[in-house]
């Protein structure tokens, strides 16, 4: 298990767990559709941002955001 920041472009993971639940931040990402049991896929990697597709949209995080985000290949 590793996190979203520390995934190579273009891999496809599943979304295992979404740390500090109680964060708003954790809740918006929920509202978008990133949830445990969901793949995504890591497009691209800029400065401090990445653009993931998960289901037909493309979304863009911080890393910082995507250090909550923990995922397995």
């Amino acid at each position: 298990m590793e996190c979203m920041g520390n995934v190579k472009t273009g891999s496809e993971v599943e979304i295992v767990e979404i740390t500090n639940n109680g964060s708003p931040l954790v809740k918006r990402l929920e509202a978008m559709g990133i949830k445990k049991g969901k793949r995504v896929k890591l497009l691209m990697k800029s400065g401090r941002n990445l653009v993931i597709k998960i289901n037909s949209l493309r979304v863009v995080l911080d890393k910082k955001l995507a250090e909550y985000i923990k995922v397995k290949g």
